[in-house]
């Protein structure tokens, strides 16, 4: 099926034909392959958004916890600050 891209300016269209040859596709073929890996890069940023929002493992006391036992540690080992 034909479709019409309108507003392309000509250094972009040119710069699409030459990506097109350099990985050996159609324009056309070469305009899916683009949209694919477009939305695959925003799935990505979706799974980076949810890990990064996600509910802390530790509360700020057993954090608190955690980082003292650290220090006891750290003390005995003569890795003081």
């Amino acid at each position: 099926m034909e479709r019409l891209v309108k507003n392309v300016d000509e250094k972009s269209w040119r710069i699409l034909r030459v990506e097109a040859v350099k990985h050996g596709k159609p324009i056309g073929k070469f305009l899916g392959f683009l949209v694919e890996e477009h939305v695959k890069r925003e799935g990505e940023k979706t799974n980076w958004d949810a890990i990064l929002k996600m509910k802390p493992s530790l509360s700020d006391a057993e954090a608190e916890k955690i980082k003292r036992a650290i220090k006891v540690f750290e003390k005995s080992y003569g890795f003081e600050d």
